[in-house]
C-alpha cells in the first residue's frame, strides 16, 4: 500500500520508511527534516545525539517515548523536543504504523540516514529487518559515533 505525501528521497531505514524532505546541505547546515513511518514491531533503541537537538511532530498513530527513563505518549498534533545529550528511545504504540516528522538541528542526520539505509523502490514500508550479527551491531554503533550519536 502506497503512503501519500512521501515525495523526497525515500529510504528503507532500520525497518521504517524514511523520506528526507530537507537536507542539512539544503538548509545551510541549520537543520534536516525527515518524514518517517514506523511500524509497531520496530522499536528505536535507546540512544542520544551528542550535538543535535531533535524535534518530533506526530502526524498519525501514537508513539511512546522514554526520555531519561520516563514514559511519554505522543499523539497526532503533539510536538516533542529532545535536547542533545538526552537519552531517548521510542516505539509505535498504536495498532497502525506511526508517522512523524523529525527535525534535527544542526542538520546532518539526513547523511546518516542515507548511508545506513537503502533506496525505497516505492512509498511502502520495508520488509521486517533481519536479526543483526554482533559484527553488524558493532559496525552500526561505530557509524552512529561518526554522526554524533551513541547508544544509551
Amino acid at each position: 500500500m502506497e503512503i501519500d505525501g512521501m515525495d523526497g528521497d525515500r529510504r528503507w531505514w532500520m525497518g521504517c520508511l524514511a523520506t528526507i524532505k530537507v537536507t542539512g546541505a539544503q538548509s545551510g547546515g541549520r537543520f534536516s527534516l525527515i518524514d518517517c513511518v514506523l511500524p509497531r514491531d520496530v522499536p528505536v533503541p535507546a540512544h542520544l545525539h551528542t550535538d543535535q537537538d531533535e524535534t518530533f511532530y506526530v502526524l498519525e498513530g501514537e508513539l511512546t517515548f522514554r526520555l531519561d527513563g520516563k514514559p511519554r505518549i505522543a499523539q497526532p498534533g503533539d510536538v516533542l523536543f529532545i535536547p542533545h545529550g538526552t537519552p531517548h528511545e521510542f516505539s509505535t504504540s498504536s495498532a497502525t504504523p506511526a508517522r512523524y516528522l523529525f527535525l534535527h538541528s544542526p542538520g546532518g542526520l539526513d547523511e546518516f540516514v542515507r548511508v545506513s539505509s537503502e533506496p525505497a523502490p516505492s512509498a511502502t514500508l520495508p520488509p521486517p529487518p533481519p536479526p543483526q550479527t554482533r559484527e553488524q551491531i558493532k559496525a552500526f554503533v561505530a557509524l552512529m559515533a561518526r554522526y554524533g550519536m551513541q547508544a544509551a
